[in-house]
């Protein structure tokens, strides 16, 4: 489903954040059926704790 309105902003940060793990974001789309959007991280994803 499409919204109707909005900034259009959310792929060019998602982007940005992915460009800044070295990683990378693609959009795979097809008309009436939908889209997928796949995400790769290259960096490992340092593991966060309390204390």
């Amino acid at each position: 489903m499409t919204k109707e309105n909005g900034s259009g902003i959310g792929l060019p940060i998602s982007r940005s954040i992915m460009h800044l793990h070295d990683g990378k974001i693609s959009l795979e789309s097809v008309y009436g059926q939908g889209t997928r959007v796949l995400i790769e991280f290259r960096k490992p994803i340092k593991e966060v704790t309390n204390g």
